[in-house]
């Protein structure tokens, strides 16, 4: 949700688990692909965070060796203290075959050359090691000026399979519906100045939360999902 740091804080912190993950399914279904990945990770297994931010994902792979990477440029109120490597993801510092499974989230948009970082990941897993990727599509621009592309199911395909890895699955985040809810939500970033925040609780009750929580049970409706929030993948090192 595009709300103000500290006011989106006291959102998350006050809503119920249920509600903030229909307000936000992009957010729940990374959540979701996390903890997938945890749980196919054993003990002692290596993990990079590709574009870790403040390593919050850290939690899950408590039983593995969790190694935080990431530029540190994306956000300036975040806290880079948790990071490992402050590095480039196109220009990894990690040897061929030394990771187990590799996490990047909503991170190859922000990276200059998208194709030249799948490669690395590819160069850096293990035999049968796995990459865990979620990509934004129909997403606003965000952390200015580090925003340069948006994915589609078939340019994913292309970018992991001409790396030579194996693509196990590639789901969409949604149909119209759930884009169409982060968009209601986007529109109450507009209320938040000035003098438009007289307006603020009645559009955030409607536009930031009655028609989100109604697109999240219409989306069932959209069956081809080509207007996705994104999408998961994973794919694999033969």
């Amino acid at each position: 949700m595009e709300l103000h740091q500290g006011l989106e804080r006291v959102v998350r912190r006050i809503l119920p688990g249920w509600l903030l993950n229909r307000l936000d399914p992009f957010q729940a279904e990374i959540d979701r692909l996390v903890s997938q990945a945890g749980r196919e990770t054993r003990a002692g297994m290596i993990v990079l965070d590709a574009g870790a931010g403040e390593a919050r994902h850290a939690p899950g792979f408590a039983h593995a060796r969790y190694v935080a990477l990431d530029r540190c440029v994306g956000n300036a109120g975040w806290d880079y203290a948790s990071v490992d490597i402050c590095g480039d993801a196109v220009r990894l510092p990690l040897l061929a075959a030394s990771v187990d499974r590799i996490l990047c989230v909503v991170t190859l948009e922000h990276l200059k050359d998208p194709a030249a970082a799948i490669i690395e990941f590819a160069r850096i897993l293990k035999p049968e090691g796995r990459l865990y990727l979620i990509t934004p599509l129909m997403w606003e621009e965000h952390q200015a000026p580090h925003d340069y592309f948006r994915f589609t199911h078939w340019g994913l395909h292309h970018l992991l399979s001409g790396a030579g890895l194996e693509v196990q699955r590639i789901n969409p985040i949604g149909g119209f519906f759930w884009m169409y809810g982060r968009r209601s939500v986007n529109l109450v970033s507009f209320f938040q100045s000035s003098w438009r925040w007289v307006l603020f609780p009645p559009i955030a009750l409607v536009a930031g939360c009655l028609v989100p929580l109604l697109c999240y049970y219409l989306d069932g409706l959209d069956r081809e999902k080509r207007h996705t929030l994104g999408h998961t993948a994973i794919a694999l090192r033969k």
